[in-house]
């Protein structure tokens, strides 16, 4: 400090300690920085700050660089002088540098000085450490010293768990101060695992004013000697990716602090905490843990460790570790090594062994894999999978196994300059520090990629330091500051986007590119009818068949011609070409024909080839047999016209935007099926076009999403509003609006089949219902509140009314709440009677049928009697009954 207000701090540095210059100014630059934030803490001044952190959890931070265990000591003394006076719990976490106690109040810092003295510390440290797991292990070591816990017994070996046993139940027994046993342990407790003597000298120094305390008020921003303080504090509370990610946070805390009393700043540090915040992409579904893997680089997933996507999500750890082992098992993430073995999307892999992957020598290579065909050893496993050579798969009783992987790198160089714009996309902007230490790649050659993507990248001197952005972000913090809109105006508007009045099926597909089911169309297109939908069908008008990411749905024949030109297809073989050929000769044949046909060709290999022209759009569903749902498939050849890729692209993510809109780049990749990276790449164009911008949600949850710029007005008219109102509906689970609703839908209810039931835009219940035996059957249904079942029976006569169109005249309930009707209350009954529903037995019904009463007995004789069973209805021989089933 002396020597930076000198001015010679550099030249002293560089003298004495023999330091590269480099090292030497980031030493000076944090001292600055600490000078600038409060005092800096030396042998002679204790800095004692107070930090509330984003929790409201308040911190008491002593700066005392005098050693762990010495600190340790004055640590354990001080936190027990702040219970005793102010009756509070006090915890405490400790560095080499200093301390923290958190505290559940504030108190005056001032008064801490005069809290403990010289001739207390002792009676202070014993009391706060007699019940520590450190006194009990201390004790155990002087317990076995002085034989009074064996370590053998008449020869045998005592496990050490029981020797930890017989420790404790001694210590618990005859606890005294003046055993020797126990005295001798709060001696090494004290003087070998702590420092007592030094602890106690610097209290007397401070008795005698030859040290002094410096305060420093409660903020929300620690000053930067605090972070490694505050990281330990927070490793085991917060919910971070790591240490560089709160690091970084609490550091740019700092630099708006330092930077709000200059004149003018280019860009100010809230508004990058913000518009990086908003990218920042959160795990509420299956598909948002392969987006976060691409966007954040890899990490473990079937762990909860500091750099694992569990710091990205508010589920439970169980549902969230069955998604990723489903995805592992499904082939869609699979393990890396970059310094430690983590899991990435599959179609990274080969940028991560360009980057990552380790070159064995070809003998070397082949002693491996041999040891690894027999029984290889773990250090076998490490070389292999760190050059690329195996992977990690998980077996069925979900253990971790290894298996030969063969994968070819991809270009060094391109492979890492994608890693760079990921990294600077969602955690910018970074030093060349930074960004090395995060992709654990040397900080020379980051720095030499840096200088080479001078048309991606911008630099911009901030904290004093040179960091760097993608030229798109800096554009967009300099002059864009994004708008922002409520969430409730958000889904008001969307409510009004998709459930405006639409009068014919073509409509929809006008709005919409693609729907599950009919009645998703249904629920939004007033004048749906089964006769104007057959139609529609036998045309090709409309198209059934397997979609983006191999979703079976329904869209027109120009949507599926920029879906599958958009597609990376590999070309068919001979074999496949044929099958094609057969297909588009004879329209509507299906697999078992084929099987027939092709007899030649195993059964299993006509299924994939099957299957790989359905996933890619070489054939599509033949309108059946003019039911909601046909019994088997039956295939048409697809006639589409090509599209240049690039414009198939272009295409998909303007109709996105505009169809689906507001909405997140991980939504966008749901509804285009196209890479991440392409995504980005395109949406930049189109805003640079002006065609599309980003907006920012604020809510529950902040979010960044893209909407069309004709959409801003009509979002603006609606900023107002006060609360969001619509009626309940009832939607299909894979409905263009519930698919927003997947996150909070699981969260609430689990995953299953079942129609989330929509209130003002929320989901507030579900209902299991299907056609069964010509009836609409509601397995089950469940409301947030009785009070919206009056609401519930009309969503379910709509629901009725759609499967009426399909030749289904009767509704009935099995279950009310996952109670049997038979069991349901009365009142509850009696709402769903006065509605049209008859009780008859254990269900509710209502629709076109009349109610007659048989005794069981009787309905038992029918049914035997059906069956053949009774001695009138017997079949005379074997013969006659074998043609009868037949």
């Amino acid at each position: 400090e002396k020597h930076i207000r000198k001015g010679d701090a550099l030249g002293y540095l560089l003298r004495n300690y023999h330091m590269e210059e480099r090292t030497a100014r980031s030493i000076i630059s944090y001292v600055k920085e600490q000078m600038a934030a409060g005092a800096v803490p030396t042998m002679k001044r204790i800095l004692v700050e107070g930090y509330v952190d984003g929790s409201g959890r308040i911190g008491i931070i002593f700066h005392m660089p005098f050693g762990r265990r010495t600190n340790e000591a004055l640590a354990r003394g001080y936190s027990t002088a702040i219970s005793r006076k102010y009756r509070m719990n006090v915890r405490m976490c400790l560095t080499d540098d200093g301390f923290m106690l958190t505290v559940p109040k504030a108190i005056p810092l001032d008064e801490i000085p005069g809290l403990l003295r010289a001739d207390d510390l002792e009676d202070a440290v014993k009391e706060s450490v007699v019940s520590s797991e450190v006194f009990k292990q201390r004790f155990r070591h002087c317990a076995m010293r002085s034989f009074m816990v064996l370590r053998n017994y008449q020869g045998k070996d005592i496990p050490v768990s029981k020797q930890v046993k017989h420790s404790e139940t001694i210590l618990q027994s005859f606890y005294d101060p003046e055993f020797p046993v126990i005295k001798e342990t709060f001696n090494e407790v004290l003087n070998e695992y702590m420092d007592i003597g030094h602890a106690r000298e610097v209290l007397k120094k401070i008795e005698k004013g030859r040290m002094k305390f410096v305060f420093r008020d409660y903020s929300d921003v620690p000053t930067p000697f605090s972070y490694n303080i505050v990281l330990a504090g927070a490793s085991d509370i917060i919910m971070m990716e790591d240490k560089t990610t709160l690091l970084k946070e609490l550091h740019s805390k700092m630099i708006e602090r330092l930077i709000s009393s200059m004149p003018e700043t280019d860009i100010k540090p809230s508004l990058i905490e913000e518009f990086y915040r908003s990218r920042t992409p959160r795990v509420e579904s299956r598909e948002d843990i392969v987006y976060l893997l691409e966007c954040m680089g890899a990490m473990h997933v079937l762990e909860d460790r500091p750099r694992s996507i569990y710091r990205y999500t508010d589920l439970e750890f169980s549902q969230v570790k069955k998604w990723a082992e489903s995805l592992i098992r499904e082939g869609r993430i699979s393990s890396v090594w970059i310094g430690e073995a983590l899991w990435a999307p599959a179609e990274d892999v080969p940028m991560y062994r360009a980057v990552y992957g380790q070159n064995l020598e070809k003998e070397e290579r082949e002693r491996l894999l041999k040891r690894f065909r027999s029984k290889p050893t773990m250090e076998v496993l490490k070389k292999l999978e760190k050059a690329y050579l195996v992977e990690r798969v998980i077996d069925e009783d979900g253990r971790i196994t290894y298996r030969r992987r063969s994968v070819r790198a991809g270009d060094y160089g391109r492979s890492l300059v994608t890693f760079i714009r990921r990294f600077l996309r969602h955690r910018a902007p970074a030093s060349v520090e930074e960004i090395a230490y995060h992709l654990n790649v040397d900080e020379e050659v980051v720095s030499k990629m840096l200088m080479e993507m001078t048309s991606d990248v911008a630099a911009i001197k901030f904290d004093g330091r040179i960091r760097y952005l993608l030229v798109e972000d800096k554009m967009s913090l300099e002059h864009q500051e994004k708008r922002a809109f409520h969430e409730r105006t958000v889904t008001a508007y969307l409510l009004k986007k998709h459930f405006k009045e639409r009068r014919d099926i073509l409509e929809y597909f006008r709005d919409f590119i693609e729907a599950n089911l009919p009645y998703d169309i249904f629920v939004r297109v007033k004048n749906f009818t089964p006769e104007r939908w057959w139609t529609l069908r036998e045309k090709g008008e409309v198209l059934e068949g397997r979609l983006i990411n191999g979703r079976v749905g329904y869209t027109t024949q120009e949507i599926a011609e920029h879906i599958r030109s958009a597609m990376e297809r590999a070309p068919l073989n001979e074999t496949e070409k044929k099958v094609l050929d057969y297909i588009g000769k004879h329209p509507g044949v299906s697999f078992l024909s084929l099987i027939k046909v092709f007899d030649e060709i195993p059964r299993s290999q006509i299924r994939e080839i099957v299957d790989r022209m359905d996933r890619d759009m070489y054939v599509f569903r033949a309108l059946g047999d003019k039911k909601e749902w046909s019994a088997k498939n039956r295939y048409v050849r697809g006639v589409l016209r090509e599209v240049p890729r690039e414009e198939a692209v272009r295409y998909l993510v303007t109709r996105v935007v505009e169809s689906y809109g507001p909405l997140p780049v991980n939504l966008i990749r749901y509804h285009t099926g196209l890479p991440y990276d392409e995504i980005h790449h395109t949406l930049s164009a189109m805003e640079a076009r002006g065609v599309i911008t980003r907006i920012n949600v604020v809510g529950r949850t902040p979010q960044e999403m893209y909407v069309s710029v004709k959409e801003l007005p009509h979002l603006e008219e609606l900023k107002d509003i006060d609360a969001v109102e619509d009626r309940l509906r009832i939607l299909s689970y894979n409905d263009p609006y519930s698919r927003r609703l997947w996150p909070e839908l699981t969260r609430k209810y689990g995953e299953g089949w079942y129609y989330p039931v929509i209130k003002n835009g929320r989901p507030v219940g579900t209902v299991e219902m299907w056609g069964m035996s010509g009836c609409l059957e509601v397995r089950d249904f469940r409301l947030d509140s009785d009070d919206l079942i009056p609401e519930l029976l009309a969503a379910l006569d709509e629901a009725l009314e759609y499967h009426r169109t399909f030749g289904t005249e009767v509704l009935r309930i099995k279950n009310m709440s996952g109670k049997s009707v038979s069991d349901a209350p009365k009142r509850s009954l009696k709402r769903f009677e006065k509605h049209g529903y008859v009780h008859l037995g254990d269900m509710l019904a209502k629709g076109s049928f009349s109610v007659k009463r048989f005794e069981p007995e009787d309905i038992m004789a029918y049914l035997l009697y059906r069956q053949h069973l009774t001695r009138d209805s017997r079949f005379s021989d074997t013969l006659s009954a074998i043609k009868f089933m037949w």
